[in-house]
C-alpha cells in the first residue's frame, strides 16, 4: 500500500516539474518587452482649433451671423464729420466665419476723414419685437490685413432719442475679435446703433478693417429674440435726409448715379473759393498743381447733370456776434486762355457768379428753405458761362475753366459734400 502510494507522490511530482519546464521554455521563446517610461511615451496632441463657443445661441438663426451674405440693415454713416469717405463695407471671411467687414483705408482726399462710421437699423431687424429688447451682445474685431496687429479702441453707440454711447477695446491679438455685452432697453420707433474707432487709434492712420459680427439680442428674460435679416433699411433716420435735415424742394430732386466730388466738414467763409473747395474742368494734371479738391471729369458732367452742395449746418443755426446770416451759398467760376507762346493759362477777367437770387436764374430758387440743399444743373452753369464769356456749345466752357468753387456771401456755413450726378426727369 506505501508503495503505491509512493508512486502515487512520484508521479504527480514529476508531472508538476514538466509544467514548470514547459513554461520556461514558452517564456524563452518569447522577445522581452522594452520597458516604456513616461518621459518616453507619445504625448497627447494639443488642440490648434479655438474651443466652440459656448456663449452663443444653438440656433444660428437666431441671432445676426452674416453667414446668410445679407446686410441690407447696416449703412456706411458718412454723415458723420469724421468718417472716411473712402470706407467700404460688405460681409467677409473674418476669424474663422462671415463677418460685416468695414474697410477704412487711408485716403489723399484732403475732406476725408480717418474713423469708419457703420450704423445697424435694429428697428429693420427686430420689427414689432424692438420694445422687447433688454441687452445685446456682438464681437467686434480689427483686422491688419498682415501688418503687426496694434491695439485699436472706439465706441458703440445706441441712438435711441439720445445716444448712449459705450466703449470698446481691442488690445490682445489673441482676443481678436472680442464679445462684449451692452444694455439697450426700450428701444423705440428709429432706433440704431453704430460702431466706430477712435480718431487717435492706429486705424486712424493704418490700413485696416473693422470686423463685427454675431449681433444677439436679448429680451429681460435672456432669452434670445430673433431677427429677420432679410430686411432692409428702413429707418429714416440712417439717410442723409436725417442726418442733415435735408429736404427737397423749390425744383430740387434727388440726383440719380450720384458721386461724391468731396466731402467733409469745410468752412465756406468768404467771398471767394480758395483751393480747399475748389475744382477744374481743363485737367486733373493743373487740378492737384493747384492745389485743387477735385479734378471734374467733363465725361461725368454734361446736359442733364447737377451739382448738388449739401451743408451739415442749416442757415438758421450759423450765429456770429448774436447775429444769424441769411446763406446766399453761390458758384463763383473763373476761365483763362491757354497761351501757347508762355506755355501757361492766362486769365481772363471777371469771373461768373452763379447763386440762387441771381436774376440769371429767372427766379428759379434751387436751394431748400434751410439752405442744407443748393443745386446747379448742367444747364445753368453752361449758359452762365457762355453769357460772362462769349462761349458756345456745350463743352467749350469746360475748356477754359480753370476753377469752380462754392462761395458764399458773407455767412459761414460747413460743405458736407458736393456731388455730381444726373438730375431725374
Amino acid at each position: 500500500m506505501f508503495k503505491k502510494f509512493l508512486a502515487v507522490a512520484l508521479a504527480c511530482v514529476m508531472t508538476v516539474a514538466m509544467v514548470g519546464c514547459g513554461d520556461d521554455k514558452e517564456n524563452t521563446s518569447k522577445s522581452t518587452p522594452t520597458p516604456t517610461t513616461g518621459s518616453e511615451a507619445t504625448p497627447t496632441p494639443v488642440p490648434t482649433e479655438k474651443p466652440a463657443r459656448t456663449d452663443l445661441p444653438a440656433d444660428a438663426a437666431s441671432f445676426v451671423n452674416f453667414e446668410d451674405g445679407a446686410f441690407g440693415f447696416a449703412k456706411m454713416a458718412y454723415s458723420y464729420a469724421a468718417c472716411n469717405l473712402a470706407s467700404t463695407i460688405s460681409v467677409k471671411d473674418f476669424a474663422g466665419s462671415k463677418a460685416l467687414v468695414v474697410a477704412s483705408p487711408k485716403s489723399d482726399n484732403i475732406f476725408s476723414g480717418t474713423q469708419p462710421f457703420v450704423a445697424i437699423d435694429v428697428a429693420a431687424l427686430l420689427g414689432d419685437k424692438l420694445a422687447d429688447v433688454a441687452k445685446f451682445q456682438y464681437d467686434i474685431g480689427i483686422d491688419f490685413r498682415g501688418a503687426a496687429f496694434q491695439a485699436v479702441s472706439g465706441s458703440v453707440v445706441v441712438v435711441n432719442g439720445g445716444e448712449s454711447k459705450t466703449s470698446w477695446s481691442v488690445y490682445d491679438e489673441n482676443a481678436n475679435p472680442k464679445t462684449y455685452t451692452i444694455d439697450a432697453k426700450d428701444l423705440g420707433e428709429g432706433a440704431y446703433i453704430y460702431f466706430t474707432s477712435n480718431a487717435d487709434n492706429p486705424i486712424a492712420a493704418t490700413d485696416c478693417d473693422l470686423a463685427i459680427d454675431n449681433l444677439v439680442f436679448y429680451d429681460k428674460d435672456g432669452n434670445v429674440i430673433t431677427p429677420d435679416t432679410s430686411k432692409e433699411l428702413a429707418v429714416a433716420g440712417l439717410t442723409d435726409s436725417f442726418w442733415l435735415n435735408l429736404t427737397w424742394e423749390n425744383g430740387q430732386k434727388a440726383p440719380e448715379n450720384e458721386e461724391i466730388l468731396f466731402s467733409g466738414v469745410k468752412t465756406a467763409g468768404g467771398w471767394w473759393p480758395d483751393a480747399a473747395n475748389s475744382w477744374s474742368f481743363i485737367s486733373e494734371d493743373h487740378a492737384k498743381g493747384a492745389g485743387y479738391a477735385a479734378f471734374l471729369d467733363p465725361a461725368k458732367f454734361g446736359p442733364g447733370s447737377v451739382i448738388t452742395i449739401y451743408y451739415s449746418n442749416p442757415a438758421e443755426n450759423v450765429v456770429e456776434d448774436g447775429n444769424r446770416y441769411q446763406a446766399f451759398p453761390y458758384l463763383r467760376a473763373q476761365a483763362a486762355d491757354w497761351d501757347a507762346e508762355k506755355e501757361e493759362w492766362v486769365g481772363r477777367s471777371g469771373g461768373a457768379d452763379i447763386w440762387s437770387g441771381d436774376s440769371f436764374l429767372n427766379g428759379s430758387d434751387l436751394r431748400n428753405s434751410n439752405y442744407t440743399i443748393v443745386q446747379y444743373t448742367f444747364e445753368q452753369i453752361r449758359d452762365a458761362y457762355n453769357k460772362q464769356f462769349g462761349f458756345e456749345g456745350d463743352t467749350e466752357w469746360m475748356e477754359h475753366c480753370t476753377f469752380m468753387g462754392v462761395a458764399d456771401r458773407g455767412w459761414k456755413q460747413d460743405i458736407y459734400k458736393v456731388t455730381v450726378g444726373k438730375m431725374p426727369q
